[in-house]
């Protein structure tokens, strides 16, 4: 398996570097001098990288990993479990699950990092399950649709009418005539985010007082 980091593309001892470094060596014949020399690098790594080469082929060329074989020090997998059940049953974070288990906050931040608890928003926050997103595959394919209706707001800013509503005698106050705001429709395209925004004409608003078309007052005769 290679464990070969990401390096620059003019690095000198890339895999591929590494193998024309040990064919300068085994294939043309030069001294480990020269080719230290030519890829201005020290004898004691071209050393390495032939000798690796010449017990492992191609394989060797690749960085190896730097994990340690064993860990005697490693927590136990009862204790990996317990900080991983703490997590997604009570939501704590690092510092409280150490707290209750004995572990230092970084070692349970380690243990929730590699299980990829490490920020409580994964996850729902209701149901403490993974969230499952979807993605359509074509755009259009899926559109939501709001319609928002706000609220008549009277003429001026509101709070100079409610100000001269409450100076004024209200015999003499004149009741402020309200305007209305037409509904916004706004769709939205799931998979391309783009949104359009209409407003729908919408007759002015009534009076408190004023009776709705059609209808008749109180006592008035009902025509045959």
């Amino acid at each position: 398996m290679s464990y070969a980091r990401t390096q620059h593309p003019n690095a000198v001892l890339t895999p591929e570097g590494r193998r024309r470094l040990v064919g300068c060596v085994l294939d043309r014949g030069w001294s480990v001098e020269a080719t230290a020399e030519r890829f201005q690098v020290d004898a004691k790594t071209v050393r390495k990288w032939r000798d690796r080469f010449m017990a492992e082929g191609e394989a060797g060329l690749f960085d190896r990993s730097s994990r340690p074989h064993r860990c005697p020090n490693r927590t136990g997998a009862d204790k990996r479990a317990e900080v991983l059940r703490l997590r997604r049953e009570r939501r704590w974070g690092a510092d409280h699950i150490g707290h209750e288990t004995g572990l230092a906050a970084s070692t349970v931040q380690s243990i929730l990092r590699s299980a990829g608890l490490g920020r409580l928003d994964r996850g729902d926050r209701a149901t403490k399950e993974p969230v499952w997103r979807y993605q359509r595959d074509q755009p259009g394919e899926l559109i939501h649709v709001d319609v928002k209706k706000i609220a008549a707001i009277p003429n001026g800013a509101a709070g100079e009418a409610t100000a001269a509503a409450t100076t004024r005698p209200k015999a003499i106050a004149e009741p402020a005539t309200a305007t209305s705001t037409p509904p916004s429709t706004t769709g939205l395209a799931w998979r391309t985010r783009r949104f359009k925004t209409t407003n729908a004409p919408t007759p002015p608003l009534r009076s408190g007082h004023e009776p709705p078309p059609g209808s008749r007052s109180k006592g008035s005769p009902v025509s045959g």
